[in-house]
C-alpha cells in the first residue's frame, strides 16, 4: 500500500512518537534525536500530501525566524566565503522542532508526558555523567581506541569531567540545564497538587521526586566543570526566584549563595576551575578578536561559520596572543565564546539585530503567556517559567560560549520554547486550499 494512503491517525501518531524520541534522546544522542525529527518531518510531509493541503500553524515567532534566516542569507552574500555560509544555514533546521510541535500538540496531557520523558533521558545521562566523574573515567559505548575521557586541566589535573553520552562536557552541561530549570520551576509552582481546584494539598512524594531530580541534575552540571553552565544555571535560578517571590524564595536564594560559597571554599576542583578563569584570560583576547572582525565587516559580518577562516588568515597574530584550541599550535578558536559577539562577527549588524529581535519576541510572548495563566494552573505555570528559565540559562552560558552554534543545545532550545507556546500561545492554523 502506498504511503500516501496511510491512515491519517497513523501519520499523526508517527509525528507524536517523533516528539517523544526527541524528548528522551535529546540528553543522550543527537543522532537519534535527529532521527526523531526526521520521522516528524516525514510524517508531516506525507500528511500534507495525503490531505492535499498545507498544514502549518502560525505563531508570533514565524516572522522573527524568517527574518533571521533572511539575515543569514544577506550575511552570506556579503561574507568572505559565500558557499560555505549558504550551506551552513541548514543548521537552523532544528527550528522545525518548534513549528511542528505547535502545529500538532493540542493537549496538555501530551505536554506532561513529554516533560516526564525529557526528565527520564536527562536523569539517565546525568547518572552516567556523575559515574564517569566518580570512577575516574567511563565510556561504555565506544571502542577502546575511541574512548573519550576529558580532564579539567587547569588547577585540577586529576579531575575527570562528566560528559555523559556526548563528546564534550560543555554540550552535556548545556543540555542538562534545560531539564533542571524545568524541574526547579515545577518544584516552586507545582509542588502542591490536588484534583480539586484551588484547594491545594502538599504531595510529599511529588516534592521528593522533583527535589531528587533537581539534585541529581545539579550534581551532574557541577561535575561537568563547565564554568559557563554554572553561570547560566545561577542566572536562571535567580530568574525563577525573582518571579516566584515571597519569603521562601528569599531564603532559598540565601541558602543557594551560602552553598555556592562553601563549595568554592572546600571543594578544590571547583575552586581550581574558577581560579583558572582569571589566570589565563584567553576569552578577553578572543572577544577582542571578535570585535576586530565586527569592526572590519560591520554590516554583514564575514558570513556564517567563516570565523575559523578569518582566524587562520591571522594565525600569526593569534599565536602571539596564545589564542588556540586546547593549546595546539595549529588550531585556532572556532568562535567568539560569546553568542552576541559570534553573531556580530559572522552576521554583522543585520544578523545580530535579527537574532536579538527573535529572542525579544520569545521573552515577550513567554512572559505574556506566563501572566495569562491562572495561579491555579500550577503545572502550566511551572512549565512556562521553567522554559523561560531554560532559555535564560542558555543565554547566561552564552555569555562565555557559543551555545547558539551547538545543534544538540539548539534542538532543546526550540523544544522548550515550543512547550510554552503550546500551553498558552493563541495560534492561527494556516491551511491552504487543496492542491490540484
Amino acid at each position: 500500500m502506498s504511503f500516501f494512503y496511510m491512515n491519517r491517525n497513523y501519520l499523526h501518531n508517527g509525528i507524536i512518537g517523533g516528539f517523544f524520541i526527541i524528548a528522551f534522546f535529546s540528553s543522550i544522542s543527537i543522532s537519534i534525536t535527529q532521527i526523531g525529527l526526521g520521522i516528524v518531518l516525514l510524517c508531516w510531509t506525507l500528511l500534507m500530501l495525503k490531505e492535499k493541503k498545507t498544514i502549518f500553524t502560525n505563531s508570533a515567532l514565524t516572522i522573527p525566524v524568517l527574518l533571521y534566516i533572511l539575515a543569514l542569507v544577506i550575511s552570506a552574500l556579503g561574507g568572505i566565503n559565500i558557499m560555505n555560509s549558504l550551506l551552513s544555514i541548514k543548521d537552523i533546521w532544528t527550528c522545525l522542532v518548534f513549528f511542528s510541535m505547535i502545529t500538532f500538540i493540542k493537549e496538555e496531557k501530551i505536554v506532561k508526558q513529554l516533560i516526564y520523558t525529557l526528565f527520564a533521558g536527562a536523569i539517565i545521562a546525568s547518572v552516567y555523567g556523575i559515574t564517569q566523574h566518580l570512577v575516574g573515567g567511563l565510556d561504555l559505548f565506544r571502542s577502546e581506541g575511541e574512548k573519550i575521557i576529558q580532564y579539567a586541566y587547569l588547577q585540577v589535573p586529576n579531575e575527570v569531567l562528566a560528559i555523559g553520552f556526548f563528546d564534550h562536557h560543555l554540550t552535556f552541561a548545556e543540555v542538562i540545564l534545560f531539564s533542571i530549570c524545568l524541574g526547579i520551576a515545577l518544584l516552586f509552582w507545582d509542588g502542591k497538587v490536588s484534583n480539586k481546584g484551588p484547594n491545594k494539598i502538599y504531595s510529599f512524594g511529588y516534592l521528593f521526586i522533583l527535589s531528587l531530580l533537581s539534585l541529581v541534575l545539579g550534581i551532574a552540571i557541577l561535575f561537568s566543570y563547565s564554568r559557563s553552565s554554572w553561570i547560566g544555571f545561577a542566572i536562571a535560578f535567580f530568574f525563577i526566584l525573582i518571579f516566584r517571590g515571597g519569603k521562601i524564595s528569599l531564603m532559598v536564594g540565601i541558602l543557594f549563595i551560602l552553598l555556592s560559597v562553601l563549595t568554592i571554599m572546600f571543594h578544590q576542583p571547583t575552586k581550581g576551575r574558577l581560579i583558572s578563569s582569571f589566570e589565563q584570560p584567553k576569552r578577553l583576547y578572543i572577544w577582542k578578536f571578535g570585535i576586530d572582525i565586527f569592526q572590519e565587516y560591520p554590516l554583514t559580518g564575514v558570513g556564517l561559520n567563516n570565523w575559523t577562516e578569518v582566524a587562520y588568515q591571522k594565525v600569526d597574530d593569534l599565536r602571539e596572543k596564545k589564542i588556540f584550541v586546547f593549546g595546539t599550535d595549529m588550531g585556532v578558536v572556532e568562535h567568539a565564546h560569546n553568542n552576541v559577539l559570534t553573531r556580530a562577527a559572522e552576521e554583522g549588524i543585520i544578523g545580530l539585530s535579527a537574532f536579538i529581535y527573535l529572542f525579544v519576541v520569545v521573552y515577550r510572548e513567554g512572559l505574556r503567556i506566563f501572566w495569562s495563566i491562572s495561579e491555579h494552573e500550577t503545572f502550566k505555570k511551572g512549565i512556562v517559567m521553567g522554559s523561560l528559565a531554560g532559555i535564560t540559562a542558555f543565554h547566561g552560558a552564552g555569555l562565555f560560549e557559543n551555545t547558539f552554534g551547538d545543534s544538540e543545545v539548539l534542538t532543546l532550545l526550540w523544544f522548550v520554547t515550543a512547550l510554552m507556546f503550546v500551553l498558552g500561545q493563541p495560534r492561527t492554523p494556516l491551511v491552504s486550499s487543496p492542491t490540484n
